[in-house]
């Protein structure tokens, strides 16, 4: 697949001479922000859901929340700003191409400077972005041309609160990376322009649905590293996990036993793939009782694990 000068090219075509030779302006990504211990945290969507994660799991450590369209022109500490550590991922959608054009820049930049002090962000601009890009209903050129505009007012244009961190976190569907027809490199914008290149992993069984076997673990993330390591990132993050209840496991012990196996091959130094890439910098969990695949814990088992996990996260 192309490797970074293609990708330059590329990227020059959708911006202009001017874009790819401005690409020298933008600040040294937060690499260094990179650490050995992995932050874990979970979707929330309401000051409700928000109480019954405390109430369950003592804490949330870092928050996962979604806009079907542009972030608000203030920060909302009712979606947002749910979290007791003050972390979240933030997604957000708009037409990339008037994204890029600079539509936006004044909602963009008001909700960016009224950002608490404190905060540490993770800002997604179209969370799983691969159905729309094969659909045709974008470019590769658009999209990438979005994320190089974000980075550039992120980067430039905002004065951010006090003791506050906005990372740049693309995030793709994990289960596309390991198919010659369904995942392109063209779509990854460049290491110089984000912070985190992450992931949404699950473990659905492949056949069999709530009768299925859970699938291998390295099978499942082991491509993302693969894809990772090639376009020269070395920060990684997942922003969605988890695996669903199956029929014939009703407390849940081969669920759980899926998840942590899952958890420690991401963890695991030793790993045969992308060993230099470390532990994922976070690992979101996304649990919600749904229709199949139903992602809801409803067993201690399950709630325990993840009670375990997030005490004992930084």
């Amino acid at each position: 697949m192309a490797g970074t000068p293609n990708r330059r090219t590329l990227l020059k075509g959708a911006l202009g001479v001017a874009g790819v030779a401005g690409l020298s302006r933008f600040a040294t990504p937060a690499q260094a922000a990179v650490s050995s211990v992995t932050k874990y945290g979970i979707n929330v969507a309401s000051a409700t859901i928000y109480s019954e994660r405390i109430a369950t799991y003592g804490r949330v450590n870092i928050a996962r929340t979604y806009y079907t369209g542009m972030v608000p022109t203030t920060w909302n500490a009712s979606k947002e700003g749910l979290s007791d550590a003050k972390r979240v991922q933030v997604s957000f959608k708009s037409d990339p191409t008037a994204f890029a054009a600079g539509t936006y820049d004044t909602t963009l930049i008001s909700w960016l400077a009224s950002i608490p002090e404190g905060w540490t962000v993770w800002l997604t601009f179209w969370h799983e972005p691969n159905d729309e890009l094969k659909a045709g209903q974008f470019t590769a050129d658009s999209y990438r041309a979005a994320w190089s505009h974000l980075s550039l007012v992120v980067r430039n244009q905002v004065s951010l609160s006090p003791g506050t961190t906005v990372l740049l976190a693309p995030v793709y569907m994990g289960y596309q990376a390991n198919t010659a027809s369904g995942w392109s490199d063209a779509w990854v914008p460049l290491p110089t322009e984000i912070d985190v290149l992450c992931w949404d992993c699950y473990g659905n069984p492949v056949k069999g649905g709530v009768r299925g076997v859970y699938p291998a673990v390295n099978g499942k993330i082991d491509p993302c590293l693969r894809v990772t390591e090639r376009l020269g990132f070395t920060d990684w993050g997942i922003s969605e996990f988890n695996a669903p209840k199956l029929k014939y496991d009703p407390k849940e012990t081969e669920r759980v036993k899926w998840l942590e196996g899952f958890r420690a091959h991401c963890q695991d130094p030793n790993r045969a793939t992308a060993p230099q890439l470390g532990p994922p910098s976070i690992m979101l969990l996304w649990e919600k009782k749904t229709a199949y695949p139903d992602q809801g814990f409803y067993t201690e088992a399950t709630k325990s694990w993840w009670r375990n996990l997030i005490t004992a996260s930084p």
